[in-house]
Order: structure tokens, then C-alpha cells, then sequence
């Protein structure tokens, strides 16, 4: 799934920041996991859809902390957007 991580970098260019000096992966690949592979926790993020967590035994406190914000980042914009269908489905009546 190479090109759609890269369509996020589109959009947000900090996305092609690598994540750990020592690996391949981007920031895009841990955002693009969360919203469209169902990827709820870090568990899942760093061990079955990043190849750092495939390639080594250990994982960086940094890659860790970078995978946990986008985490509540993306968490807090799923949060909002239920909210918005939420307050408009009530508001028609539903």
C-alpha cells in the first residue's frame, strides 16, 4: 500500500519524516494504518503494520512516542467527527 501513505505526505509534508534513524518507515505509515487498516492500538501499529516492529526486538522510546501522538491525534479527529454527525443527526431528528 507504498502509494497512499505517500497521497498523506500530499497533504501534510511532515509526514514523510522517518520515524527512527535506524528503519525505512514514515510518519505517513502509522496515520495511514489508523485510519484506513482499523490499527486501534500501539501494540498493533509497531509490531504487525510498520517493518520496524517486524525487523527488530526492541523499539525506540522515540518511535514508542511517535506512534502513541499520532494515535490520540487521530483518536481526538475521529472524536470530533462523530460528535459533528452526532449533533446533526439530532438536530434533523433522527
Amino acid at each position: 500500500n507504498t502509494p497512499e501513505p505517500l497521497d498523506l505526505c500530499l497533504k501534510n509534508p511532515l509526514l514523510k519524516n522517518k520515524i527512527s534513524t535506524e528503519n525505512e518507515d514514515i510518519e505517513a505509515q502509522i496515520v495511514y494504518a489508523i485510519r484506513n487498516e482499523s490499527a486501534y492500538t500501539l501494540e498493533d501499529i509497531l509490531t504487525r503494520r510498520l517493518t520496524i516492529g517486524l525487523s527488530r526486538d526492541k523499539i525506540e522510546k522515540s518511535v514508542i512516542q511517535t506512534t502513541s501522538h499520532y494515535l490520540s491525534q487521530e483518536f481526538e479527529l475521529m472524536a470530533r467527527e462523530r460528535d459533528k454527525v452526532t449533533k446533526e443527526l439530532l438536530t434533523k431528528g433522527y
